[in-house]
């Protein structure tokens, strides 16, 4: 298990859009995403199914939050995915050229925010093609600001040793603007608990008898984006200041709790993760 503090607040925009209200916690394919990046620092990559395929299981404690809808930028001064970095060498090249060319075309609809671009190309000048990517890559956009009061947790069940000894390097959660320091915390014991189970850790719909009667949130179990191979599915999350309190599950699922150098933890997971 890991204690994230956050030296900023969570951002989060919608799966699948570039602004709006995202989710009050980073979900699975985030957390994935995060051990991903300190693992391989300081080259970050799109992910990485040698990563994916060794964490069985990943839930996110969170912590007692105020939100709000705020605007940012895509692109900061301080680090950047290299992809964001294309946008901009292309548009250079463009500007040299006057002219579009294969890489140009290539980079502006998978990394620019221009998906019809050909429908573009046939009305708009090449430079007017260039600024219109900046123009997406340099707005300000809304997006969910999310401020823990106090630590998060992550649980994670990592089958690589070497990947779970990088969850203590974790320095940043989603967007590079969500920083965080990472400690790990000992897990002296794994019990079975047979009572209700006080929670908040996010659980995911399946696991659950019957609904959610908290917050609902849709989330992807994978890194990458694409809608057919991420995994999105519901998951039950806790409300702003309350723990959930859960008391039936599905086959497959089991309660436990957690005892832990940093105080117990209740949650539930798949029965196939227990030690």
């Amino acid at each position: 298990m890991i204690r994230l503090d956050f030296f900023s607040p969570y951002t989060s925009v919608p799966f699948l859009a570039e602004h709006g209200r995202g989710n009050v916690a980073p979900p699975p394919s985030t957390l994935i995403g995060a051990v991903a990046a300190a693992y391989y620092y300081p080259i970050e990559r799109d992910v990485f199914e040698e990563v994916v395929e060794k964490v069985r299981y990943v839930t996110f404690w969170v912590p007692w939050y105020t939100s709000v809808e705020n605007t940012s930028r895509h692109f900061t001064g301080f680090s950047q995915r290299d992809t964001r970095l294309k946008v901009i060498a292309a548009s250079l090249k463009v500007a040299e050229t006057k002219a579009l060319d294969e890489n140009a075309v290539k980079v502006f609809v998978n990394y620019g925010g221009l998906r019809d671009l050909g429908g573009l190309i046939s009305t708009y000048s090449p430079l007017d093609i260039a600024r219109a990517a900046l123009q997406i890559l340099y707005q300000p956009a809304s997006r969910l600001e999310v401020y823990y009061h106090g630590p998060a947790y992550v649980l994670y069940v990592i089958d690589d040793e070497k990947l779970a000894e990088y969850a203590k390097y974790i320095f940043r959660v989603g967007p590079k603007e969500s920083l965080v320091a990472a400690t790990p915390v000992k897990v002296d014991k794994v019990l079975r608990h047979d009572d209700e189970v006080r929670t908040r850790f996010y659980v995911p719909l399946r696991a659950l008898e019957g609904e959610c009667n908290y917050e609902l949130a849709h989330m992807a179990l994978r890194p990458g984006g694409d809608p057919f191979e991420s995994g999105v599915e519901p998951f039950c999350v806790p409300p702003a200041v309350e723990e959930m309190r859960l008391v039936a599950f599905k086959s497959g699922w089991t309660p436990v709790k957690l005892v832990t150098e940093e105080g117990e933890f209740q949650t539930v997971v798949p029965e196939d993760v227990l030690p």
